[in-house]
């Protein structure tokens, strides 16, 4: 499969705001940046990943809590222009010969805080993957879980998800 860059860079946060630009994309790059707002919801979502994993309802995030989330860091992660650039340079890629090409999404992240997001859980709800394939996604989620809970290095990670947390709680005030 041959890729297209699509470059998000995340700069200069300031009191739970921070700036989104397009720095390259296969129909170029932002004049000038979005500005986005850091959601304290995410904060909440953060802590109940941190927390081991049981089968009460409050120590886990099922397939609705992840899609909110994936959701809310995908408002900050795809401000107004950064997803209308996204939408662009889908439609680019998808108009190219090849069969076989995508799209990649790259991140540049110059504030130390925001590297500890996990963004690779934005979710656009315009792509409906995960609805459409509630029990696909279930049984993934699962299988990467029981891998996790299995492996003793990926298992003893818990503890920087607590720093993760931690961070997050002293910049976002709550």
């Amino acid at each position: 499969m041959i890729y297209s860059n699509f470059t998000i860079r995340l700069r200069d946060w300031n009191r739970g705001r921070f700036l989104v630009e397009v720095v390259s994309s296969p129909v170029g790059r932002m004049a000038a940046p979005d500005e986005s707002t850091f959601l304290r919801d995410v904060v909440r979502y953060l802590e109940i990943m941190e927390r081991p994993r049981t089968t009460q309802k409050t120590h886990y995030l099922d397939i609705d809590d992840l899609t909110e989330f994936g959701q809310m860091l995908g408002d900050m992660l795809f401000p107004q222009n950064v997803r209308r650039m996204l939408q662009k340079s889908l439609a680019a890629v998808h108009r190219q010969p090849d069969a076989e090409s995508g799209l990649r999404i790259v991140l540049q992240i110059d504030a130390p805080f925001l590297r500890t997001i996990p963004w690779e859980y934005a979710y656009l709800w315009e792509y409906q993957h995960i609805r459409e394939n509630k029990q696909e996604t279930k049984d993934l989620i699962a299988a990467k879980m029981a891998e996790i809970d299995a492996d003793p290095i990926e298992a003893g990670k818990n503890g920087r998800r607590e720093q993760v947390v931690a961070e997050v709680r002293k910049r976002v005030g709550s």
